[in-house]
């Protein structure tokens, strides 16, 4: 350092020879102790903007993946993290193969993060987990899940049929829509406590806009009436609960007006609470389920939630928990806006429980006065949709069949898309649900699969991910995945390193 410091191996020598040279060493080590000090002022400055610059919409890319930085704040309180939940309780039928499984977890996925804060043009503040709830027998067509980001849950049911003391419902349970007991282990979505929320879903299910008013409502200790008005519901003058627990919506396209609907399964958001399992499994364990003809006395508590398709299991136990064991806990949100299914909720010739007999054409299912068409809803307008009416994209449907009207009845521009009955899971249904509606929504599914596809093309670099693109059948709404009805194309991507790069687009 100049004259002033000298290593020569026998320490630090200072000379005395003369009181300027010292006054000289002292001033430039004054010196030398200001710089220093300036140098750290500097760094603690450049670092304090670095990190003030990743304010809320600011994207940091890594290998072409991106995440948004947690919100500016003094806190830096990260994003709430919404559980999203679902449930496989069997291998082997349409919906856990590679492709029934694999490829509608991961599009599902993409789904609930194309409408989270991780995507700064959907304009949510809620962050995401995905988690799986795996029967034990079901595990070994599950793992792959883990791959891409779903954290595993193997379980055993909560209930063993042997153990129900109802007669009906032990003998009976086994063949319920349509797992039998099996289905009981979407109840320990309520376990997931880790989360403010958890929203469990069926595999068929794609997110089309970000929840975040309703997740503003069921998380706010005293909701304003302005956050209950932005949150649509079922009825206009619905019940608001004090404490709200859970928001469900209702199969009202399977009943004729005035009778009690089930519970949609496929959808439900909850506020996790494990007592609610054992206050589920209690009712079960009872076993107090009435069979018969009259469907205002029989099913749960001999109140009239039978004669409904999935009576003994979810779908009509949740209707019955939710009307009688936990009454004024819960919301019915709109048919029409959550879980969306294009499903007819008008009582009309061909549909579902429909009974020529009855003086009700052109009344709204669930009884009221007046109803939103939900076959005419606006796509815009809806949160997420349950393919069920408008059939599963790996099925390829691509036509229809009308199971009450002729052909020759039928529009000519029509003629052509009906089907008989013969292999119906694969066509749609024109009494239930429009066809051109459930095309459009097919084509958003597939639409999230190609997007998907592409943004890890652009990762990899590996050419075999968009070698699925060729086939011909009603390509304008497959985008190449579909050879033909029921011959659908999966994603290239299993059993290799590929498919644990998607992480990177998350």
């Amino acid at each position: 350092m100049g004259d002033s410091f000298q290593s020569r191996g026998k320490g630090i020598q200072l000379s005395q020879k003369s009181k300027r040279r010292t006054h000289s060493q002292k001033g430039r080590l004054n010196f030398f102790l200001v710089a220093i000090f300036a140098v750290v002022v500097f760094v603690a400055w450049f670092n304090y903007r670095t990190i003030a610059g990743l304010g809320a919409n600011q994207i940091e890319t890594t290998k072409s993946s991106s995440f948004i930085a947690a919100p500016e704040s003094s806190s830096s309180i990260a994003a709430p993290k919404i559980a999203y939940a679902i449930s496989v309780v069997k291998c082997g039928d349409a919906q856990t193969t590679s492709s029934g499984l694999m490829d509608a977890a991961i599009i599902l996925r993409h789904s609930v993060h194309q409408t989270s804060i991780r995507n700064p043009g959907s304009s949510s503040k809620y962050d995401y987990q995905m988690y799986a709830i795996v029967h034990r027998d079901a595990l070994k067509c599950s793992r792959d899940l883990e791959t891409v980001g779903f954290k595993l849950e193997v379980v055993d049911p909560p209930i063993n049929p042997k153990d129900i003391r109802g007669d009906f419902l032990r003998t009976h349970i086994h063949k319920a829509w349509c797992c039998g007991s099996d289905e009981f282990i979407k109840l320990y979505a309520y376990g997931l406590t880790k989360h403010p929320l958890v929203v469990h879903l069926d595999i068929d299910f794609m997110m089309m806009n970000p929840m975040d008013k309703l997740f503003d409502l069921m998380l706010t200790e005293t909701p304003t009436d302005d956050m209950w008005n932005g949150v649509e519901m079922q009825f206009k003058d619905g019940k608001r609960p004090a404490r709200l627990e859970a928001a469900i919506t209702r199969d009202y396209q399977d009943i004729a007006p005035g009778y009690k609907a089930a519970f949609q399964a496929g959808f439900i958001v909850l506020r996790p609470d494990p007592s609610v399992i054992k206050r589920y499994t209690d009712v079960v364990l009872e076993g107090n389920f009435v069979r018969g003809n009259d469907c205002s006395k029989n099913g749960w508590g001999g109140l009239g939630y039978g004669c409904l398709t999935g009576d003994m299991a979810m779908q009509g136990l949740g209707a019955y928990y939710y009307d009688e064991v936990a009454p004024n806990t819960s919301i019915e949100l709109n048919m029409c806006r959550y879980n969306f299914m294009a499903g007819d909720n008008l009582y009309r010739p061909g549909g579902k429980s429909y009974m020529p007999g009855r003086k009700q054409y052109g009344k709204c299912r669930d009884n009221s006065d007046s109803c939103e068409d939900c076959t005419q809803t606006d796509l815009d307008l809806v949160y997420n949709v349950h393919l069920t009416n408008c059939r599963k994209p790996w099925n390829c449907p691509g036509k229809a069949f009308n199971r009450a009207v002729k052909n020759k009845d039928l529009n000519p521009g029509l003629r052509h898309l009906v089907q008989d009955l013969k292999g119906q899971s694969k066509y749609i249904d024109l009494n239930i649900a429009p066809y051109d509606k459930c095309m459009d929504l097919q084509k958003i599914w597939h639409s999230y699969r190609s997007d998907l596809e592409d943004k890890l093309y652009k990762i990899t670099g590996d050419d075999q991910i968009l070698s699925t693109r060729n086939g011909k059948f009603e390509s304008s709404y497959f985008l190449g995945h579909c050879e033909g009805i029921g011959k659908y194309t999966p994603m290239n991507l299993y059993g290799k390193e590929t498919l644990s790069r998607l992480q990177e687009v998350w």
